[in-house]
């Protein structure tokens, strides 16, 4: 008698869009003028922190808000506030590590009075849990003849960096001094590029677009950078060949600081310089498939079996794919006549996919939405345009019963204009981990009894369709070994088709 026994491996568990909700009230601090007439306004989740213990895991965002608007004195603001929420998930025995990804789904905000902003966030929370798990396998006799199957099984990996200080000169104005200017507001978007896996871990490239809106002398300016990155984050031991890496850069604390710097120490001529702080914290996800095989089948040649079976369910990595696809927006101009667009933003919604044949097809909206300044250089107009998109991705192999983990940023995000029609664009990063659940039946126990010993002979057998070297060994509990060797089929499989032979002769 054969017991069964266990085999760890590691699986993942996702727990997607789980839905939430966030809200602030923030009353304006004394240094903020009154609100008269919001101009646009965005939230945005950072991962603050994550913990485990006993049976839960607990992970902590905040929810970093922004809201542009106009003062009594028509003197463009931007008030920054940000609320946390916490979301805890019940975890196994075999709990490794979690990872999870938060995104704000809508945003209303409203005023109490001229000068307090509630702010209320729909949330959407993702989880992935990497646990242990095992598949029941029976301890088998050494001279027990197998049948087994090799499956690649998805195995996942999740890692993180700690934030990095970074300062960095976005401007340099001639004529212009820090007593004449005021910050209306600053941002650091960082864009992802390339994440490649190198010899101390896993490398992620890309720029953050260091931004100002500025006050000087009335009027309203914008200055812009792109400062490149290159973080490194450190990855366990594991083949970093055929894995694929998932990255979230997260841009807090943006800060600005205007300094007068001296050109010409004998005129006293001066410039002023712009230099933006801010912190940078990546977040990373691996995928990769790893093979294992497991015993389908087995007997004892010369006994009486008797086996028992299990389903044994896995999660199959198939496919994945980073794209970038540009998408536009054509809309005719309002009437005021504008000057310039001083910010511009952009928020998906409605994110789905489909999948058909060979062709994964991406669906959603970008909502862009801009401050304009008008011909006067004072008054501000809000600007707010959804443009749907329909993207269509090729990927090579069958996917068939697929589903997608599927990610979705927008980066380059501008607005142009000509004399009659704007002209929002933006480019979407479009990524994607393929998996599919496969099922097989793996042998779970065996039992054998003594069989009445024959004498050397040999019995003859006709082979039916379907029949293969494998079940006519068990059906007769002979060796394949010798069934191979009584009927010359070195060059067969265990499980190839018998149809080319007319009889088989079976040892007993």
């Amino acid at each position: 008698m054969s017991d069964s026994n266990n085999m760890e491996y590691e699986r993942e568990v996702k727990l997607m869009n789980i839905k939430g909700a966030a809200s602030c009230d923030y009353p304006l601090p004394d240094y903020l003028g009154d609100v008269k007439k919001i101009i646009k306004y965005s939230a945005e989740i950072i991962p603050n922190d994550k913990f485990s213990g006993g049976a839960e895991v607990s992970f902590l965002f905040s929810v970093e808000y922004r809201v542009m608007y106009l003062d009594r004195e028509d003197v463009l603001t931007e008030a920054c506030f940000s609320s946390e929420f916490e979301h805890t998930e019940r975890v196994s025995d075999g709990f490794i590590d979690a990872y999870a990804v938060g995104r704000v789904e809508n945003l209303t905000i409203r005023l109490q009075g001229p000068r307090k902003i509630c702010a209320k966030a729909g949330t959407a929370v993702d989880v992935y849990i990497r646990e242990n798990a095992v598949i029941p396998v029976c301890e088998l006799p050494s001279d027990a003849e197998r049948s087994s199957v090799s499956v690649k099984m998805h195995f996942p990996r999740y890692s993180e960096s700690g934030e990095r200080e970074y300062a960095e000169r976005i401007a340099s104005i001639e004529d212009l001094s820090c007593d004449e200017v005021e910050t209306v507001k600053c941002r650091s978007f960082p864009v992802t590029e390339s994440v490649k896996a190198i010899d101390e871990g896993v490398e992620i490239k890309g720029y953050v677009i260091g931004s100002a809106i500025l006050r000087a002398r009335g009027d309203v300016m914008r200055v812009e950078k792109r400062i490149p990155f290159a973080e490194v984050i450190p990855f366990d031991a594991i083949n970093k060949e055929g894995c694929v890496f998932t990255a979230k850069v997260f841009a807090t604390d943006a800060a600005l600081s205007l300094n007068n710097e001296i050109t010409d120490a004998e005129s006293a001529a001066c410039y002023l310089s712009v230099v933006l702080s801010y912190a940078l914290k990546c977040a990373l996800k691996c995928d990769t498939g790893y093979e294992y095989t497991l015993v389908k089948d087995a007997f004892l040649p010369g006994m009486k079996n008797s086996a028992s079976y299990s389903d044994f369910t896995y999660n199959e990595l198939i496919a994945s794919f980073n794209e970038k696809r540009k998408v536009s927006l054509e809309i005719p101009r309002p009437e005021e006549a504008i000057r310039e667009i001083v910010e511009c933003d952009a928020e998906l919604k409605g994110i789905r996919y489909e999948i058909a044949g060979e062709e994964l097809t991406v669906f959603g909206e970008v909502v862009f939405s801009a401050a304009a300044s008008l011909a006067d250089g004072v008054e501000f107009i809000p600007v707010k345009h959804s443009c749907p998109f329909e993207e269509k991705i090729k990927i090579k192999g069958g996917l068939e019963g697929a589903r997608a983990d599927l990610g979705v940023t927008v980066s380059d995000i501008g607005v142009s204009f000509d004399n009659e029609k704007l002209y929002p664009g933006a480019t979407l990063d479009i990524s994607a981990v393929l998996l599919r659940s496969n099922t097989v039946s793996v042998i779970s126990g065996l039992s054998c009894e003594e069989t009445e010993k024959k004498g050397n002979c040999m019995r003859v057998y006709y082979p039916t369709s379907g029949d293969t070297l494998w079940n006519i060994a068990k059906r007769y509990a002979v060796s394949v070994f010798s069934l191979m060797k009584a009927n010359t089929l070195a060059i067969k499989g265990i499980d190839d088709s018998l149809d080319d032979m007319k009889y088989i002769l079976i040892p007993t």
